[in-house]
């Protein structure tokens, strides 16, 4: 059983191609508003999948597990893809996703995606039980900064 980290992913930009990357994020036709709420943000389930972006289930179909995590760790920073996403905000030019990832951040996944939309800005607060981080990226510039906290 995993150590679960908690994301939170924040996209912006101009609105077109934050809708773009929205539409992209969640695959042809999978947007369905699961909860609205009076004057608030629309909530978004199965609306997240790095697989979407960064395809790797065809590159490690043949692959033994061991080389296949290892692939998919090494194109994503994560080893599965998100669990359980949300897309808590959806605005014109601001996208706010909450999910789960199996004991690390999906920090590879994000510079590779912030490539792929150059003119979006990228910034993912995580955690796990014994760190916490932020990740920020532009064009696939940026930087990734942890905090480790142990008990004694």
């Amino acid at each position: 059983m995993p150590n679960w980290t908690g994301n939170r992913l924040f996209v912006t930009g101009p609105r077109q191609d934050v809708e773009r990357f929205r539409q992209q994020a969640a695959g042809e036709g999978a947007y369905k508003v699961t909860k609205k709420r009076k004057n608030k943000d629309e909530y978004e389930q199965g609306c997240l999948s790095f697989e979407r972006f960064v395809p790797m289930m065809k590159k490690i179909a043949r692959l033994s597990d061991n080389a296949a995590i290892t692939l998919v760790e090494r194109a994503w920073g994560c080893k599965w893809d998100a669990e359980g996403p949300v897309l808590v905000t959806h605005k014109p030019r601001l996208l706010r996703y909450e999910f789960g990832t199996p004991w690390s951040p999906p920090v590879r996944w994000l510079r590779r995606v912030s490539r792929m939309y150059p003119q979006l800005a990228f910034r993912m607060r995580y955690g796990g039980s014994e760190f916490r981080g932020v990740a920020e990226y532009v064009n696939g510039k940026g930087k990734d900064q942890e905090w480790y906290h142990f008990e004694v």
